[in-house]
């Protein structure tokens, strides 16, 4: 098997095992205000446990409250400016990609977490090539195909970024060399037989 079926089969294990066990398990947590110098935290947690050997199960409850109060006067406020969405946070934290064309698939590390996304890729003329759609993995600007179909245009606030295209009769693939030209560092990796993408 690949090494992406036997990854994908642990984590579905491990998933499954851990949905079994703590499935129904789950905590709140609340704040509030209660005056100019006081804050109220409150917490409710279930810790539902299935013993996955035995019929036995283990069910516990635990809620709190707790008062804070300060000195000084509390000011919480909602900012106003110098904020940002998770997409847009997303956007500034460093991308990792690895591609293995052998299996056709690729590892995801975003900032925020990783994942695991299977992949059309094509060699041609001695490069390797992507499915247009998963352009969208790398960059979020507009993106078109020139009427020939022979190359890509990519929208960015410098201008128009053009990629090699590669039509197989059917769908188009850009090559992943051109995203060095989206600012991207794309480098071969003969140890893993893999393709490294970082930004």
């Amino acid at each position: 098997s690949s090494i992406k079926e036997e990854v994908n089969a642990s984590l579905e294990d491990m998933n499954d095992e851990i949905s079994a066990m703590f499935g129904d398990s789950k905590m709140t947590v609340d704040m509030e205000i209660v005056d100019a110098n006081s804050i109220r935290q409150s917490f409710d947690m279930l810790l539902d446990y299935k013993d996955p050997t035995s019929a036995e199960n283990f069910k516990m409850n635990m809620s709190g409250t707790f008062f804070t109060k300060y000195n000084a006067t509390v000011n919480i406020q909602k900012p106003e400016s110098k904020t940002m969405s998770l997409d847009a946070l997303e956007a500034l934290m460093p991308k990792d990609y690895t591609l293995y064309p052998d299996d056709a698939y690729m590892t995801v590390n975003n900032g925020f977490g990783g994942d695991l996304k299977d992949l059309d890729i094509v060699m041609f003329d001695k490069s390797a090539y992507l499915y247009t759609d998963d352009l969208e993995l790398f960059t979020k600007e507009p993106y078109s195909i020139d009427s020939k179909g022979s190359t890509g245009n990519v929208e960015t606030a410098n201008g128009i970024v053009k990629l090699s295209l590669y039509d197989d009769g059917s769908d188009y693939f850009f090559k992943i060399k051109d995203l060095e030209k989206l600012g991207f560092k794309v480098e071969w990796q003969s140890k893993d037989r893999a393709i490294h993408i970082t930004k």
